[in-house]
């Protein structure tokens, strides 16, 4: 084996997140990446393939985590393509989508193209609630028609439902969770805190703009109280709550005080997770400077290079104010409890 080669088993990868596109056709009140032009500079299917295919050399235990994203990913042409390659290669894939575009047609493409699971975002039952936070009318409609689409398949991926807990929809939170529980053909339903809108400029206090003020909830009594009910939903036994109660707590303290939160907690952050985006550009943390862009070097060279070392340096001494320890990275080692 070369020292190269030696060098490639030694970086453990777990999961990489691959942004697709950019382009949505809703208008989340979460997003602002509606607002981006499509760039017609985005890397195509066939270097997505060849990106793929060089991950699959960091495979050493077990399967990686492949999850596809954007923007909406269903807009990206050749993703089914991509999809079924990427099984192929034996990555474990996932995708996350809004639901728009899923009817019957596309559903049957899903199924052909092997993927493993499917996220639906819902944020409400209420229909005037979820369309109000997603943009449009009728995208409610449109992601419980999808998950019957998906449902109807006699080979299909497992399927879960993403849900923002906000102002906007804190009264729909329990029923949503209830209706996971009840139906037996959804794996599970994960919670996520409202964090700062993505793809506008970092603001420690974005949650007292007026632009974004709506989503924040401010009666913390009727939170907690929520999110309490949540958790004894998830102690009684139901495991179809993804989320566990630690990171349900945690969210308590991030809605008591958003700031004091992101200060007591150490970043989660590591070398074993990849954020690639549609330009190519590689990240470890999304807030910090790529490491590289796959236009421009091998991603075994990337990850190889000085400047991977250097980010990975950054981002244990890193202190800034940070989202990213709230939600999907959560870990309750991380979380300095008293300060």
């Amino acid at each position: 084996m070369s020292q190269k080669d030696q060098a490639l088993t030694t970086n453990y990868i777990d999961s990489c997140d691959l942004s697709l596109s950019s382009s949505c056709m809703l208008r989340c009140k979460m997003c602002n990446l509606w607002n981006r032009q499509r760039d017609p500079q985005e890397l195509n299917i066939e270097e997505w393939r060849y990106l793929i295919d060089a991950l699959s050399k960091f495979m050493v235990s077990g399967p990686i985590r492949l999850h596809f994203g954007g923007g909406e990913p269903f807009l990206k042409e050749g993703i089914f393509d991509l999809i079924q390659f990427s099984t192929q290669k034996n990555f474990k894939t996932m995708v996350t989508s809004n639901g728009f575009l899923v009817d019957s047609k596309m559903a049957s493409r899903i199924s052909d193209s092997g993927l493993a699971h499917i996220t639906f975002s819902l944020d409400s039952l209420e229909e005037k609630v979820h369309d109000y936070l997603r943009g449009r009318k009728g995208s409610q409609s449109r992601v419980l028609q999808a998950v019957k689409h998906i449902n109807n398949l006699a080979k299909k991926p497992t399927l879960g439902i993403n849900c923002l807990i906000s102002a906007v929809n804190l009264e729909g939170i329990l029923p949503l969770a209830r209706w996971v529980i009840s139906n037996d053909k959804i794996s599970g339903v994960i919670f996520q805190a409202v964090i700062q809108p993505f793809d506008t400029a970092l603001d420690d206090q974005w949650y007292t703009k007026d632009m974004f003020s709506e989503l924040w909830p401010k009666e913390i009594e009727k939170v907690e109280d929520v999110i309490d009910q949540l958790i004894g939903l998830k102690k009684s036994g139901n495991d179809k709550i993804s989320n566990s109660p630690d990171q349900l707590e945690a969210f308590k303290m991030y809605f008591r005080n958003p700031l004091e939160f992101i200060k007591q907690t150490v970043c989660p952050m590591n070398s074993a997770s990849l954020l690639i985006n549609w330009f190519g550009q590689v990240h470890f943390c999304g807030l910090l400077p790529n490491i590289g862009n796959i236009r421009e070097d091998p991603i075994e060279e990337i990850l190889l290079s000085k400047t991977s070392k250097d980010r990975q340096r950054e981002m244990r001494l890193c202190n800034r104010n940070c989202n990213n320890k709230v939600n999907c990275f959560f870990k309750k080692e991380f979380i300095h409890y008293g300060g």
